[in-house]
């Protein structure tokens, strides 16, 4: 019993992760580099607003798909470490990487969500440690 639930939790988390890269598939950048200057065809589709979406909708989906563990809380920051600093590293060094990581948009969306989800955690972890009256 105990392998089929360990079985489930893992092909839970893959098929979270499939789901959120499928999303990340949807738009154009930042890992997949399809917004650079001469592929620059669309305002909407490159830029800040689509980074921080994408951030945004990376971390959700596969917070709220997948399964409660520490294996896959672990495996999504370092998929979301990677996938924020995908280009630098491709076309950089890893100390370019390492200079450019706080200005990826990216990373603030996915920081936004996460923020979210510890304040909702928090606020119902409160509310449910005052007795009602």
């Amino acid at each position: 019993m105990k392998v089929q639930g360990s079985l489930l939790t893992f092909t839970r988390s893959l098929g979270a992760f499939a789901i959120a890269f499928f999303c990340l598939w949807l738009f154009p950048s930042p890992a997949f580099d399809a917004c650079s200057h001469s592929n620059n065809t669309s305002i909407v589709g490159c830029g800040t607003w689509p980074d921080l979406l994408m951030g945004f909708l990376f971390v959700t989906v596969s917070y709220l798909l997948g399964p409660s563990s520490r294996i896959h809380y672990l495996v999504l920051i370092l998929f979301f470490t990677f996938l924020g600093s995908a280009e630098n590293i491709r076309f950089g060094s890893f100390y370019d990487a390492l200079y450019q990581a706080p200005f990826q948009e990216f990373y603030y969306g996915g920081l936004v969500a996460a923020f979210i989800f510890v304040s909702f955690y928090l606020f119902t972890r409160i509310r449910k440690s005052v007795p009602n009256k």
